[in-house]
């Protein structure tokens, strides 16, 4: 979005990225039965007519790269993404199986994680938590979601929840 918006401004953009496609946490995080793949692309495509160049697979070192860049550019803008996932501060989140849904679905768009059968356990209960389930059930798992709140209060998507209650989950 910052690049887009300075292209209209007529500056000159480049987007350094560190996965092989651009579309950060847009492709990496969110799965495509919510953001097909098409859509994100022709979306990308129009920021490239814009002007803007991308060069994927580059990560950017902060402390390493800064200062050149400082140097090349007339400014540098970081728009890194939240690639964390929140922890839960309870016993068993660091044993092995466990995975935070970012983590996981970033390893999943990056063609890391081909399939997945047995019983899997979503904790959560925002939109996050329905997208990993959903993606989860139609690579072969047997998805249960565990909520805070009772089904009508839960605070993800009325259409989210319906969707995964349907695709049974």
């Amino acid at each position: 979005a910052a690049a887009a918006d300075l292209a209209r401004c007529g500056y000159p953009v480049i987007v350094f990225e560190k996965e092989k496609m651009a579309g950060g946490l847009l492709r990496y995080g969110i799965g495509p039965h919510r953001l097909p793949r098409d859509i994100l692309d022709a979306e990308l495509g129009y920021i490239e007519r814009l002007g803007v160049r991308f060069i994927t697979g580059h990560a950017v070192d902060l402390d390493q790269d800064i200062d050149r860049l400082k140097k090349e550019f007339a400014a540098v803008i970081l728009a890194t993404g939240t690639w964390r996932d929140k922890k839960l501060g309870v016993p068993g989140e660091t044993l092995a199986g466990v995975e935070g849904c970012i983590a996981f679905l970033t390893r999943l768009y990056r063609d890391e994680i081909i399939s997945l059968n047995g019983k899997v356990a979503v904790i959560g209960d925002g939109n996050a938590a329905f997208d990993l389930a959903r993606t989860l059930a139609r690579l072969g798992a047997d998805v249960t979601i565990l909520s805070w709140f009772p089904e009508d209060l839960i605070p993800a998507d009325a259409e989210e929840v319906r969707a995964a209650t349907e695709e049974g989950i």
